[in-house]
C-alpha cells in the first residue's frame, strides 16, 4: 500500500523541516504572551470580553484538532496528504497574526466580533498547519533514532521562536514609540514581522520536504482500514501503547501549564524579583532548555526514548522533592542568591526539555502499530490525539482555583503569607505529583527500540502479503 523513502534523511531536509517549527511556534507564542494584553491595554477592550474571545478561540482550536487530523489522513492529493495542507495553513496563519494585532476602531460589539472572527481564523489556520506539520515528521523516516533527531532539531527552533515571541515585542514596542510613532503603528510592525516569519518558515518547510511523504495508492488501500471519523479515533485511542502515552502527556502538560502560569507569581510575590530580573529569567529559561536538547537526544539514542524521557523527568521530580523538603523559608532564603536559583532552574528544566522533545517522537513510533492493527497509517489522527490531550492538560483551571483558595488578591501590593505559601505549593508540590504520574505512565508505555524493529519487520512482510510473526512485539498489540 505504501512506498517508503529511505529511513535516513539528509541535513538539508532535516533543517528544512525544523525551520517549519518556527512557523508553528512564533505566532503561537506571540498570541499567548501578548494578545490579551494587546486587547485590554491598547484597544481598550474590557478584560472580561477580551478573556471571552481568547477562551472561545482556544476551545475552537481543541475542536478542530481531530477534524484536521482526519482530513489530513484522508486527503487524496497527488502532492501527498501533509504538504498541501502545510502550505494551505501557513499563508492564512501568517495573515491572521497580522490582523490580530491591528487596532481597528470599530467601536462596541463590532470590535468584539472583529477580534473574535480573526482569532477563530488564527486558530483554524494554525491547526491546519500544525497537525499536518507534526504528522509529516513521522513520514520523513521510519527509523527509531532518526525520529528523535528530527524532533530534537525542531525543538531548537521551537525554543528560538518562543524566546523571539516573548522577548522581542516589548523591545520593538518601546523603540518604535521612542521614534515618534504611535503604539498602533508599533503593533502593526510586530504583526508584519511575525506574519513574515510564519509564512516564510512554512514555505521553507514545504519546499525542503518535497518528495519525502509516504505515497499511498488509494486504489489498493486496504478495505479493512477504518475511515469513519469516530471509529477512526476510537480505534487509535484503543491502542495499548497510546493510552499510556496520552496519560503521561496529559499529566506533564498540566505540570508545564501550572509551572508556566505560576512562575510570574512565584518571581514577583515569593522571590521579589524585579521586572528586569523576571525578563532575564524567562530568557535564561529558554537558553537552558536549548542547552539540554543535545543531552536529551544523546540519551534517547543510547537508551530507549521512554527511559530518557522518564529519567529526565525523574531529575526534575527529585529537584521538586528537594525544594518541598526544604520548605518555604529555607528555599526562599537559599535562592535569594540568584545564582542558586538559576542552578535549580537548570536542573529542573531537564524534564521539560525531554517532554517537548520526545513526546511527539514517541507518538510517531505508534503509527506502525496503528497500521499493523487497523490497516492504515494515521499520522494525522495520532498527532491530533496527542495535541488534544496536551491542550486538555494545559487548559486545566487548577492554578486559578488554587490561587483563589490560597487567598491571592491581585489588588494587594503585598500578598499575605497564606497566599505566598499557596504559590510556593502550586509551583512545587503540584508539579511533583504530576511528574510522578507522568513517569509511572510512561514506564508502562510498552514501546522499545527492540520491539519497534521487530514490528517493522513483521509489518513489511504483512504489506507484501507474506507470512509474518508477532514474536518480539506482542506487548504492543
Amino acid at each position: 500500500m505504501m512506498n517508503q523513502t529511505t529511513t535516513k534523511i539528509g541535513i538539508k531536509t532535516k533543517l528544512g523541516y525544523a525551520i517549519g517549527q518556527m512557523a508553528d511556534s512564533a505566532s503561537f507564542n506571540l498570541y499567548y504572551c501578548f494578545f490579551l494584553y494587546f486587547l485590554t491595554d491598547f484597544t481598550g477592550m474590557k478584560p472580561a470580553l477580551a478573556g471571552m474571545i481568547s477562551l472561545i478561540a482556544i476551545l475552537w482550536d481543541a475542536v478542530t484538532d481531530p477534524i484536521i487530523g482526519y482530513i489530513s489522513d484522508n486527503l487524496k492529493s497527488k502532492y501527498g496528504r501533509r504538504r498541501p495542507m502545510i502550505l494551505t495553513g501557513a499563508v492564512p496563519y501568517g495573515i491572521s497574526v497580522f490582523l490580530l494585532f491591528n487596532n481597528i476602531d470599530l467601536g462596541g460589539s463590532a470590535q468584539f466580533f472583529y477580534f473574535l472572527a480573526v482569532a477563530l481564523l488564527f486558530w483554524t489556520s494554525f491547526t491546519t498547519y500544525d497537525i499536518p506539520y507534526f504528522s509529516l515528521g513521522a513520514e520523513l523516516s521510519d527509523d527509531f533514532n532518526e525520529r528523535t533527531s528530527i524532533r530534537a532539531w525542531s525543538s531548537v527552533f521551537m525554543y528560538m521562536a518562543s524566546m523571539l515571541a516573548s522577548a522581542l515585542p516589548p523591545i520593538l514596542l518601546a523603540k518604535i514609540q521612542e521614534s515618534g510613532y504611535s503604539s498602533d503603528s508599533a503593533w502593526n510592525c510586530i504583526g508584519i514581522l511575525f506574519m513574515a516569519i510564519t509564512i516564510i518558515a512554512g514555505m521553507v518547510c514545504w519546499n525542503f520536504t518535497r518528495g519525502r511523504e509516504y505515497k499511498i495508492d488509494w486504489s489498493k488501500a486496504k478495505k479493512t482500514a477504518k475511515e469513519n471519523f469516530f471509529v477512526n479515533y476510537i480505534s487509535t485511542f484503543k491502542l495499548k501503547p497510546m493510552k499510556w502515552l496520552l496519560l503521561s502527556i496529559f499529566s506533564i502538560a498540566l505540570v508545564a501549564a501550572v509551572v508556566s502560569n505560576t512562575s510570574i507569581y512565584m518571581m514577583a510575590h515569593v522571590l521579589g524579583f524585579s521586572p528586569e530580573k523576571q525578563s532575564l529569567t524567562f530568557i535564561l529559561s529558554t537558553l537552558i532548555n536549548l542547552a539540554w536538547i543535545p543531552a536529551v537526544n544523546f540519551l534517547s539514542q543510547k537508551y530507549d526514548k521512554k527511559y530518557a524521557y522518564a529519567g529526565a523527568l525523574g531529575v526534575s521530580a527529585t529537584t521538586a522533592l528537594i525544594v518541598v523538603t526544604m520548605g518555604y523559608d529555607m528555599y526562599t532564603s537559599i535562592v535569594s542568591n540568584y545564582a542558586l536559583y538559576v542552578v535549580f532552574m537548570i536542573v529542573s528544566s531537564f524534564g521539560t526539555c525531554a517532554f517537548w522533545t520526545l513526546y511527539f517522537a514517541m507518538t510517531y513510533d505508534l503509527c506502525e502499530v496503528d497500521e499493523f492493527i487497523n490497516g492504515m497509517r494515521k499520522e494525522g489522527t495520532m498527532s491530533a490525539l496527542t495535541s488534544f490531550f496536551q491542550k486538555l492538560g494545559a487548559a486545566a483551571l487548577l492554578t486559578g482555583m488554587l490561587l483563589t483558595q490560597g487567598g491571592y488578591d491581585a489588588s494587594l501590593a503585598a500578598q499575605t503569607m497564606e497566599a505566598k505559601h499557596m504559590i510556593f505549593n502550586i509551583f512545587n508540590i503540584v508539579p511533583l505529583i504530576g511528574v510522578i504520574i507522568g513517569i509511572l505512565a510512561i514506564l508502562k508505555y510498552p514501546m522499545t527500540k527492540k520491539r519497534f524493529y521487530a514490528l517493522l519487520e513483521a509489518l513489511k512482510l504483512k504489506r507484501e502479503g507474506k507470512k509474518y510473526s508477532t514474536d518480539g512485539f506482542e506487548e504492543l498489540l
